[in-house]
């Protein structure tokens, strides 16, 4: 992870991206979302990767989320890489081109309210199914970018 544009913080944000997954009974899935620190309005783009069980119809398929942002605030001040390590997610959801998401998760060993953060919304691309991650991996990319033009606040 770079170093130097962050700062410890309490306030975060968190949007999905791009998500794909495959599989009928044991699914693998993969997403890309961006982790904000509202303190010093860094975004983080990161990847969560798992496996998991889960029930839907063969490829399931690939979704581009709504880019919108649920915030959340951690019981101490944290770095983004305190994020990294294990996430559980639970999904469902039915695209076909124009569709909706359910899409929750938590990342484990780090206190925050909301426990469940809704990554969920309106959908573009092609899936059918639901799932349930109880082990998932969470990394992040070593590009972080400072926010450019108004803050990204839980106002906005």
């Amino acid at each position: 992870m770079s170093r130097g544009i962050d700062f410890p913080s309490l306030d975060w944000g968190i949007a999905a991206g791009i998500s794909g997954s495959a599989g009928e009974i044991i699914d693998v899935n993969i997403m890309l979302f961006y982790l904000l620190n509202v303190r010093s309005q860094v975004i983080y783009p990161g990847r969560f990767i798992s496996a998991s069980l889960g029930a839907g119809a063969g490829v399931r398929g690939a979704s581009l989320s709504n880019p919108s942002w649920t915030f959340f605030r951690t019981s101490k001040p944290l770095m983004t890489e305190d994020f990294a390590g294990f996430a559980t997610m639970a999904t469902g959801e039915m695209t076909a081109l124009l569709g909706g998401a359910l899409s929750y998760l938590t990342f484990w060993g780090v206190d925050h309210d909301p426990y469940w953060l809704d990554l969920g919304g309106v959908t573009v691309g092609l899936s059918a199914g639901a799932s349930i991650t109880i082990l998932g991996s969470v990394h992040f990319f070593d590009d972080p970018r400072r926010v450019i033009g108004s803050p990204i606040t839980a106002g906005t």
